[in-house]
Formats: structure tokens, sequence, C-alpha cells
């Protein structure tokens, strides 16, 4: 299977979805950051969690903000598309995985998820990258307060679930704690438990093969 994960920033494909990368190391993947605004040590981060997970890593350089007021916004969307289809636009991918299509994203309102949920939204309906839109998974996740920070569960109407053994669960928390001291501490500090198990996804229609577990009901 050929698969590509598009996100904004450099640590967002393995909070949500590195243990299903982990697990599945016999597909193609294809992970793109597109908001590393210049950041060397985050492209870094980027770059070496990709390779651990076996995936190829392009990165980008979009301005990375999370005000999502509309006069704050500083990235061109038809930029975004045209950059990511450079890379990926020449391929057919069997699945395309991105940011929830949620207003609220996977934890609260991020601008950067939100713009790159709809650039490969958008690529999507044009024909783009996957064959027909029930390929693309949008991850699916909110936060319950009351714990420390914000844990980060996958949602209860999500289509999709994919349950980590220990072993994904083990590299996905390694990769994690690889960051920078201050990303650590700001994941631990702001979502409390940023290491959702098992992952979720949800899409129209969305098909996903085994092991993926479809919700039923």
């Amino acid at each position: 299977m050929n698969a590509l994960v598009v996100v904004a920033h450099d640590d967002d494909a393995v909070l949500w979805m590195g243990g299903t990368i982990c697990h599945l190391s016999d597909w193609n993947w294809h992970v793109i950051s597109m908001c590393n605004q210049r950041n060397d040590v985050r492209r870094r981060y980027f770059e070496e969690t990709c390779s651990k997970l076996g995936a190829r890593a392009y990165a980008f350089d979009f301005f990375d903000y999370q005000d999502s007021n509309a006069a704050a916004m500083r990235n061109s969307i038809s930029d975004m598309k045209q950059t990511l289809l450079q890379v990926a636009g020449a391929m057919k991918y069997d699945y395309v995985f991105t940011h929830s299509r949620d207003p609220n994203g996977e934890y609260g309102p991020h601008a950067n998820h939100h713009e790159v949920c709809g650039v490969v939204r958008s690529l999507v309906s044009e024909g783009q990258l996957v064959e027909n839109r029930n390929r693309l998974a949008y991850f699916c996740y909110y936060p319950i307060y009351g714990l420390s920070g914000r844990g980060t569960v996958a949602r209860q109407d999500a289509h999709y679930y994919f349950q980590l053994t220990y072993s994904d669960l083990a590299l996905k928390v390694e990769l994690i704690r690889s960051h920078t001291t201050a990303i650590v501490n700001n994941l631990e500090r702001d979502l409390g438990a940023p290491c959702p198990n098992p992952e979720a996804f949800e899409g129209d229609e969305l098909s996903l093969p085994h092991p993926f577990i479809e919700r039923h009901g």
C-alpha cells in the first residue's frame, strides 16, 4: 500500500498516527510536514522520526501559527496546494491521512491544522492524491478535561480505530520524548496524554483495511 500523511508540524504525524505507521511497516509511507518555517531543530526532528518509522519525509516552510483569526492568516492556500502537488501529485496513493476536519481539531482549534486539512480535502475533491474520497482519513480525537492538562483520546464516534501493540506504543513514546526538552514539557503540560491509544480516524464512507478496526453501531 502507498500511503500519504500530510500534517502541519514536525511532531503531528507521531502524535496522531505514529503507532499506525510503525505497525504497518510493510506499507510505503510518505509524510509531509507543511509548516516548519525554516526551523532547523524541528526539521531535523521530523526527518529523524520519519526515518525511525521507515517513512519518507518532506518538510516545507509555510508559516507556523496557532491563531485561527482570519486576519492573522499568512499562508496562501493556493501556494500550499501547489507545493504539496509538486511532491505528491505524481502518485496516486491508496490512502491519505490528515488533520481533523472538526473545527476543534485534535485537541483544540489550530490555524495550521485547519489549513492543512482544507488543502488536502480540496485536492482530493479535485481528483488529486487518491482515486476516491473514501480513501481520505481524518484524525479523530478530542480532549478530556479534568485530567492532567488535557488528556487527548480517540473520539467515540470515530469510524476506525487502530489498536497499538506494546512495541508500537513504546516506539511512539520514545519518538515523542526524543524531541527538545521544551517541546516535551509543553506536550506533557498542555496535552497531558499526548500518546492516544487506540489511534482513531474518520471520513466520508471511509474504507480502511485490516488491521484497522471499524466501529459498528
